[in-house]
């Protein structure tokens, strides 16, 4: 299989989210390949200016790569608030806007959403909507709540690109692993041929995993071409 990154970050086509470039937040990554779900993973995002980074990222990055080099439409979702759900969002903001004083103290969308995430993160979310996070929340009706709830748990927008392989942790790719001998790494096509680590088609997610792969399959093949 062709070779390509993997374990990278993703760009994006959303000029909103690079207006918070430099936020990091707690949560969760969804990628949808052709409208379907793929994979959906939770971490510390990294907002960038090119799209987003971090390790949830780098987890469903292999499927986003692999999509995007044969042309096909590939979107993510960011849930920001991923101990919550749409319902809960929604009874809290209906706290903040209209009990107390919110009304009497004319308070902004961005003064009332304080403190549910970053504020660079509250103002680009509010803008995807079609809201200035300068505005007043008198105007702001359930409808409005709802949609702003909806709006935290899934800003979406279409994967472009993908950092290459100078910046991957990761070779994803390379020979068909049902080509190779599993205990010796011999090809079973050339004989006297070994294989090991990213040469073989065998990449997985972070944690060690790929380091563990490469001195296990290295150990193997090393062994069995000596003898």
């Amino acid at each position: 299989m062709e070779p390509l990154p993997a374990l990278t970050s993703l760009h994006c086509n959303s000029k909103l989210l690079k207006q918070a470039s430099g936020v990091r937040c707690d949560g969760i990554v969804r990628l949808f390949i052709e409208k379907e779900e793929k994979e959906a993973v939770r971490g510390e995002i990294q907002i960038t200016d090119y799209g987003i980074s971090g390790i949830p990222v780098f987890q469903v990055s292999r499927h986003a790569v692999r999509a995007l080099s044969q042309n096909q439409k590939v979107f993510c979702s960011l849930d920001f608030l991923p101990d919550y759900t749409e319902k809960d969002i929604f009874v809290l903001l209906r706290k903040k806007f209209f009990e107390g004083n919110a009304l009497e103290d004319k308070l902004s969308l961005e003064d009332a959403v304080s403190g549910m995430v970053h504020k660079k993160l509250s103002g680009v979310v509010l803008k995807d909507i079609g809201y200035s996070p300068a505005d007043g929340i008198s105007s702001m009706k359930d409808k409005d709540l709802q949609k702003l709830s909806r709006a935290f748990k899934n800003f979406s927008f279409e994967l472009t690109g993908y950092h290459s392989f100078d910046y991957g942790q990761v070779c994803q790719g390379g020979v068909d692993v049902r080509e190779i001998n599993a205990e010796t790494m011999e090809s079973k096509l050339v004989k006297g041929l070994y294989f090991a680590g990213e040469l073989v088609d065998v990449d997985g997610i972070c944690g060690g995993y790929n380091l563990q792969w490469a001195w296990s399959s290295g150990y193997k093949a090393g062994k069995a071409a000596i003898q």
